[in-house]
């Protein structure tokens, strides 16, 4: 295993954040994602045109935009088409997020309000810096889909 694959695994590098997803100029499909250079990424438009064709919520399209996203920024620092990724980029995808931390996690925290931990104000936990369990497994979905 390369370096930067096992550091990408292990969360010690942080994703470039290039690419976007943005509102589409027709309705089919709602949202489209766009490379680094802002052009769209065919592939993924056709993914999604098929989930808006198949009665999915606009906003479940976004959703899974935003998963490919990930999927397509971890490619694109591993430096592999999407047509060649095999399990062992699914596997660098999924150690990247277990182990990096979220971006939308950071946020102040009231003082002794450790990730993790329940707020004794609103006795409601307090998220971890990372990616949950459940959004791991939203994203794997969105790049079986993709790649099926």
């Amino acid at each position: 295993m390369s370096d930067l694959r096992r550091r990408l695994m292990e969360g010690r590098v942080d994703l470039e954040r290039v690419g976007a997803v943005t509102t589409a100029a027709g309705k089919l499909p709602p949202f489209v994602v766009t490379n680094p250079a802002g052009v769209e990424v065919e592939p993924v438009t056709r993914y999604l045109r098929d989930l808006a064709l198949s009665d999915m919520s606009p906003l479940t399209s976004r959703s899974y935009g935003y998963d490919l996203l990930r999927w397509f920024r971890v490619l694109w620092e591993l430096e592999v088409d999407w047509e060649r990724a095999t399990g062992s980029e699914v596997d660098v995808l999924v150690g990247w997020m277990k182990t990096a931390r979220n971006p939308q996690r950071r946020r102040t925290r009231p003082a002794g309000t450790a990730p993790g931990t329940v707020n004794l104000r609103t006795g409601k936990p307090a998220l971890a810096e990372g990616y949950a369990p459940r959004t791991i497994n939203h994203c794997l979905t969105a790049v079986y889909g993709f790649s099926a």
